[in-house]
């Protein structure tokens, strides 16, 4: 009955988590019909070295704009809001250019990096795909503050066409390789940007304006929580999801890297749909709610009870039944990583829970807390892994061990997030 009142009562906000998650149920199912086609076109090492590349654009990018972007439904002036979008910008612009510096003065320097040895010529990308990560974070934000919502739903249909259809193309010409999954993903995140070139003309258009320097220094000192806190959080909490193919390829091999990076894209698909859209549009209902001068302990629980229940089943099968589905779906070559699957399975499963968890940091302004607690997190789980190395583990027991110590930390988060919902509740019942 309660749960029926809150949807009546928050129509807008339920069509809107509706919105975003049919954009992602059709992403998604682009990704799950094609990669059966993909997996047999493209080894496991081509693939390893790929998403070790994706997994260090998604390390970069979470602080190429220093967070700022994750202001932008704060403003409640609309100038306010452009200005803070054009100082992101200009950021990402300075960012791209020091990554190719950086690059050129550690090719001439002889200097030598696992990760960057594995990844190859492929590395002068990375700042492109830096630029069009974080680009997409950018105006995925400015478009959830204006609640154009839509538009972020049709743009993630068409990215996962275009990728999908890029990489199939090449692996059909000219069989596997890492140039095709790469153009795949690039193009994938060109096309989105497209789509949503309504936000993209408002922000270069802000970005180049004449907005002086004192206020954008005065922007930039409002929001200053932001690089202080959210950035070191965003790029800890990115370490802990990105480490496993990271360390895997350098570890083991590329080929064990893409063992685990097959088994996370598909397995992420259900937390891609509902769980980051949730996410997005629950940021801005926290948000909405905290102006409000009210509690956010009863939309919290109802979101992440609603998640609890409907992830129960399927992040269950995947534990019983990865291995035998995911290799009949991508063929023998994969068999290893239905093994994977099935070992992640209450990560995943967590991982969905905490969706709503995140923007009750941002909201209540405990971006400390939240950074303390996730460098806490981050050291652990490379504990977890210097320990697996130091005695010998293989790469299961290894990826066992992370996900242990993952899944204590997520529901400790939980835990701290509803501490701090009690917290602030206590404040607004002293002010009245």
């Amino acid at each position: 009955m309660q749960f029926r009142f809150f949807l009546a009562r928050h129509r807008k906000f339920v069509s809107n988590v509706a919105t975003m998650m049919s954009g992602r149920v059709v992403a998604a199912g682009i990704a799950l019909v094609t990669m059966p086609i993909v997996a047999r076109l493209f080894t496991p090492g081509d693939f390893g070295v790929v998403s070790m590349f994706l997994s260090t654009v998604g390390i970069i990018s979470h602080v190429s704009a220093l967070q700022y972007e994750g202001a932008l439904v704060l403003p409640e002036e609309e100038e306010e809001a452009l200005t803070l979008m054009a100082f992101a910008y200009r950021i990402l612009f300075t960012i791209f250019i020091v990554l190719f510096v950086v690059l050129a003065v550690y090719t001439w320097a002889g200097a030598t990096w696992r990760v960057l040895e594995l990844l190859g010529v492929w590395k002068w990308l990375l700042p492109l795909g830096v630029l069009l990560t974080s680009a997409l974070r950018i105006q995925g934000s400015w478009l959830a503050r204006k609640q154009k919502f839509g538009v972020v739903a049709g743009s993630l249909v068409v990215g996962g066409i275009a990728t999908s259809a890029t990489r199939i193309a090449a692996g059909i010409a000219t069989g596997s390789s890492v140039h095709g999954l790469i153009a795949g993903s690039l193009l994938g995140m060109s096309c989105r940007l497209l789509v949503q070139k309504t936000a993209s003309i408002e922000g270069l258009r802000a970005t180049f304006s004449q907005i002086s320097w004192r206020r954008l220094k005065q922007v930039a000192q409002r929001y200053s929580d932001f690089p202080k806190l959210n950035a070191p959080a965003a790029i800890v909490g990115s370490l802990g999801r990105n480490l496993p193919i990271l360390l895997m390829g350098v570890m083991f091999t590329p080929i064990v890297a893409g063992f685990y990076a097959m088994a996370n894209r598909l397995s992420r698909a259900p937390i891609e749909i509902v769980a980051n859209s949730m996410r997005k549009v629950f940021l801005q209902k926290a948000a909405e709610i905290k102006n409000r001068g009210r509690s956010l302990r009863k939309a919290f629980l109802l979101a992440t009870g609603g998640l609890v229940i409907l992830g129960f089943i399927p992040f269950g099968c995947v534990w019983l039944f990865g291995q035998p589905v995911l290799t009949w779906l991508l063929g023998v070559r994969w068999f290893e990583a239905g093994r994977y699957l099935e070992i992640m399975a209450p990560w995943l499963f967590m991982s969905w829970v905490i969706a709503p968890t995140n923007p009750v940091f941002i909201v209540l302004r405990e971006q400390g807390a939240f950074l303390l607690f996730q460098t806490v997190l981050t050291i652990l789980r490379l504990g977890a892994f210097g320990v697996a190395f130091a005695i010998g583990a293989g790469s299961e027991w290894t990826l066992q061990a992370f996900v242990t110590v993952t899944v204590a930390g997520q529901l400790a988060i939980v835990a701290l997030a509803l501490f701090l919902i009690s917290q602030h509740a206590k404040c607004l019942q002293t002010e009245l």
